[in-house]
């Protein structure tokens, strides 16, 4: 059941994003709607996600949390994969994602937001710099379990890859779609 609610949470997300796409102008204007929409999926579902830690022994408001840190890591990662290291729309969507992420983080009184997710991009981005021989999404989904204190818990670990793995590929089709209509 909770696997269905994350999965239909993914699609919600993606067709909510897409139809949002008309309003997306420029490249700043997509990375506030990136940063809204990984917040709006975290919001919509908590409830889902608390039971779903409950039932794998992961403390609930930390696997909440490290389910947002993974999401925001897969949005840079994304856009990043979809439009190029090199490209100049990068800095801007990503500067704009990270600065709409930051006035989100303090309007809820979150603080600890951004220093905490500069260590998990870290962590993530090893991961996937350094992939086990399963794989990059096995790698990614190692560190989620890893920052949910559930290093070798296999059911954790396989979350955090179907994690990765659905919302990069959401958010890169996404970007991808965009910079073909923007370039």
């Amino acid at each position: 059941m909770a696997s269905d609610l994350r999965c239909s949470g993914i699609a919600a997300v993606r067709l909510n994003t897409f139809e949002a796409y008309g309003m997306v102008t420029s490249s700043t204007t997509l990375g506030e709607m990136l940063a809204e929409s990984v917040f709006s999926l975290a919001t919509e579902t908590t409830g889902a996600d608390a039971e779903e830690a409950k039932r794998w022994e992961v403390e609930p408001s930390r696997y909440i949390r490290e389910k947002l840190y993974l999401h925001l890591w897969c949005v840079d990662l994304a856009v990043t994969r979809a439009v190029g290291h090199e490209s100049a729309h990068r800095p801007r969507i990503l500067d704009a994602f990270y600065k709409r992420t930051g006035d989100i983080a303090a309007g809820i009184g979150w603080s600890s937001l951004m220093s905490d997710l500069a260590i998990r991009n870290a962590s993530y981005a090893e991961a996937f710099n350094r992939p086990h021989e399963m794989g990059i999404p096995y790698t990614v989904g190692k560190a989620f379990a890893l920052a949910c204190n559930s290093e070798w818990d296999a059911a954790v670990i396989m979350i955090g890859a179907k994690l990765f793995a659905g919302y990069e590929t959401a958010i890169g089709d996404l970007v991808r779609t965009w910079r073909r209509d923007h370039s």
